[in-house]
């Protein structure tokens, strides 16, 4: 408690004794019924259950025409578990305290908060009212829906179950479609896109720029390890490092140390905005089951490297951007120490940005370099 007082300044503050000011009332109050969605049967109270998650290159490409053609980009968060209609018959036991009589059971006609298939039941009741609406589902991602009007508003969505990210080239027809969402589905207006999926978004609509950014997460997993203060180092992997299998005795010496936690938490930022981190987390993910000191150490190492590049972004820049897209594919033949198996990398661009990026371990061993070229050009096509 005092660390908590002096972290705020508030060491020598004047102590009160109630918890909260007198007065003070809460804006709105919340309260939800929630079934027991542990105690469904697969087959019998549910069948499906995925819901509608758009690819992250998808949202990359989406936020890349945002920028490209200045278009207005807003955030939606929809109250979606109440919107879906339950296929299969499901009764529910009353929540304690309702004035419901003994013996008596409810018939939900919707999908409700803890059922299993309520963000499936939702998704396809979603898409089957955009369809209604004149919107089209992208090929190559369902989860991205457009419209084309006669008079030339254009308007497209991005879906993440119940978070969506809406961009037209009208405002007006922007808040017409938003005002027609709300009628259909209770929402909630976040304006202007400014932090979506854990990463944030910052426009710069002057200079036509858009940058995604994840330095707040990024300083969160420094001090999450506690490496906020660590001298910063200015490449991903030790000078040397050499990448092979930990055996049973050295598993054993260091396995208390947080290794998964490490690369998994890097995992997801080479995913989002950190293309430079990809190889290195590929690399040190080869061992998440099962690792050594080395291993490790090259982990609290990225973590440096990390300390010294938190505030990197993800820039998209309309002016020195083309509309075709522009790839790159490179593979490093037999790097893998213990397999022999080649690397395959890849870069798209595509409106000004980075779009899409990977850096993984090829399945099998290219018996050439030929091959392993072959491959990673193969894989990114």
């Amino acid at each position: 408690m005092e660390a908590l007082l002096d972290c705020f300044d508030l060491s020598d503050c004047n102590p009160c004794k109630e918890p909260l000011p007198s007065g003070f009332r809460p804006l709105t109050y919340k309260a939800r019924w929630v079934a027991k969605g542990y105690s469904q049967i697969k087959g019998v109270d549910f069948n499906e259950l995925f819901a509608a998650v758009a690819h992250k290159d998808t949202i990359q490409v989406f936020l890349a025409l945002v920028n490209y053609f200045d278009l207005e980009c807003n955030q939606v968060d929809i109250a979606a578990f109440l919107n879906g209609d339950l296929e299969e018959v499901i009764y529910m036991d009353p929540p304690e305290g309702s004035d419901l009589p003994n013996g008596k059971v409810l018939r939900l006609r919707k999908s409700l908060y803890g059922l299993r298939q309520s963000p499936r039941c939702f998704n396809k009741a979603f898409d089957k009212w955009l369809q209604e609406q004149g919107f089209k589902a992208a090929k190559a991602d369902p989860c991205l829906y457009t419209r084309l009007s006669p008079n030339g508003n254009f308007i497209m969505l991005s879906i993440h179950v119940d978070d969506q990210l809406i961009a037209s080239n009208s405002r007006p027809a922007l808040d017409q479609f938003k005002a027609e969402l709300n009628a259909q589905f209770e929402c909630q207006d976040s304006g202007a896109a400014g932090y979506f999926l854990g990463f944030n978004i910052h426009r710069n609509r002057s200079e036509r720029k858009l940058y995604i950014s994840q330095e707040h997460y990024m300083e969160a997993l420094l001090d999450r390890f506690d490496l906020s203060d660590c001298n910063p180092c200015k490449i991903p992997l030790p000078s040397g490092f050499r990448p092979l299998p930990a055996t049973d005795d050295k598993f054993a010496l260091a396995k208390h140390r947080p290794y998964p936690q490490i690369v998994g938490s890097i995992l997801y930022a080479s995913t989002v905005s950190r293309p430079d981190l990809a190889q290195p987390a590929s690399v040190l993910s080869r061992f998440i089951s099962k690792w050594n000191k080395s291993h490790y150490q090259a982990a609290k190492h990225l973590l440096r490297y990390i300390r010294g590049t938190s505030d990197l972004c993800l820039v998209f820049d309309g002016n020195c951007g083309k509309r075709i897209i522009q790839g790159y594919a490179d593979a490093e033949w037999g790097g893998d120490l213990d397999t022999r198996r080649s690397t395959t990398g890849y870069l798209f661009r595509v409106y000004g940005g980075v779009v899409a990026w990977k850096s993984r371990r090829q399945p099998t061993v290219a018996l050439s370099t030929t091959e392993a070229e072959y491959m990673a050009s193969a894989d990114a096509t």
